[in-house]
């Protein structure tokens, strides 16, 4: 039925195309590593302006132009 060189082929393609591309995958990535960190810092000056009542925009609302 099934032939099991077909299957090896195809892992073997597949490690292959993993190991071209393993420093711009998600995980891997600057970019991704930037926002991640952006995302924890944003957080954690949110979390130490609430107890003033002070807002910090999101980036959407200042994309569509909220006021704060």
């Amino acid at each position: 039925m099934g032939n099991s060189q077909t299957g090896e082929m195809v892992q073997s393609e597949k490690q292959a195309f993993l190991e071209r591309w393993h420093d711009i995958l998600a995980p891997n990535s600057l970019g991704y590593r930037i926002r991640l960190l952006s995302q924890l810092v944003r957080r954690k000056l949110q979390s130490h302006l609430e107890p003033f009542g002070v807002n910090y925009p999101t980036p959407t609302a200042r994309r569509y132009g909220a006021s704060f």
